[in-house]
């Protein structure tokens, strides 16, 4: 009857040992000085793709209505209210892309042209050239996607 008590003590200290060495893995992998920037690249590379996609559905959209929802040369935030502007592109809120840091897509049109916009925090995609409009909101790296 004892042999199976030892058993169950070898093997949890073999677990207990598994986990150990996990951990220790773990605090390897994290204190990489690059991780951060790798990080912070992917969400913005996810961000790019989030605004191209919501570029196409301003294209769709233009091709309906003939002009894009119109802001009023206004930045506002994307579809975070129901009111704004870039909601009318989903139907719903539920159905906008979300920034995977969970700061907001901004947007702005004179219903001839628009700029999408989201926070940079990598170092890898480009500037957008009219960062001006965002920076009462004290975002200094921006993102843009500007069509057409």
């Amino acid at each position: 009857m004892k042999k199976p008590i030892l058993a169950v003590g070898a093997f949890i200290a073999v677990i207990f040992g598994v986990v150990a060495s996990t951990v220790a893995v773990d605090r390897t992998v994290t204190s990489d000085p690059q991780e951060p920037t790798v990080l912070a690249n992917a969400i913005d590379r996810q961000r790019m793709a989030d605004l191209d996609s919501v570029a196409m559905s301003l294209h769709s959209y233009l091709r309906v209505y003939q002009a894009y929802p119109d802001t009023l040369t206004q930045v506002q935030s994307l579809c975070v209210y129901p009111e704004d502007m870039g909601c009318v592109l989903f139907g719903t809120v539920a159905a906008v892309p979300r920034d995977p840091s969970g700061a907001d897509y901004w947007y702005q049109s004179d219903g001839q042209r628009y700029i999408l916009y989201a926070e940079r925090d990598g170092d890898e995609a480009p500037l957008c050239q009219e960062p001006e409009h965002l920076a009462s909101l004290g975002i200094d790296d921006v993102l843009c996607v500007i069509g057409p």
